[in-house]
């Protein structure tokens, strides 16, 4: 009947406007995240200029790991790797290494690090 496919069309152009409020909410809250990311980035980023000449390891993995997560590996790498030059015997530092090696396609060198962690 008439009725059933005015209702069933007011439900589809229901939902279709759910959906497309429920995607303007998500776009809304990432675009808050990552500018909520890019102000800690640039948070740490000052915390590790104050000491160049002696980086701070906890500052160095924080920007590691604040870098994976913008899949911005080479960074991230270089970050732990600075880490590694204070606390060469950290486990926990190398596994975090040898994961970003391998998140960046870098599978090989990835290997040596999460050697080291064992």
């Amino acid at each position: 009947s008439y009725h059933q496919r005015s209702t069933s069309g007011s439900l589809a152009s229901s939902a279709g406007a759910a959906t497309a409020g429920a995607a303007a909410a998500l776009s809304a809250q990432w675009s808050d995240a990552q500018r909520h990311h890019e102000r800690v980035v640039r948070l740490f980023l000052a915390a590790a200029n104050l000491r160049p000449a002696a980086p701070d390891a906890d500052v160095q993995v924080a920007l590691g790991l604040l870098f994976n997560l913008s899949y911005e590996y080479d960074k991230a790498v270089d970050c732990f790797r600075t880490a590694l030059g204070a606390t060469p015997d950290d486990y926990s530092l190398w596994n975090k290494l040898g994961a970003t090696l391998a998140n960046g396609n870098r599978s090989r060198d990835a290997i040596g690090a999460y050697e080291r962690a064992l």
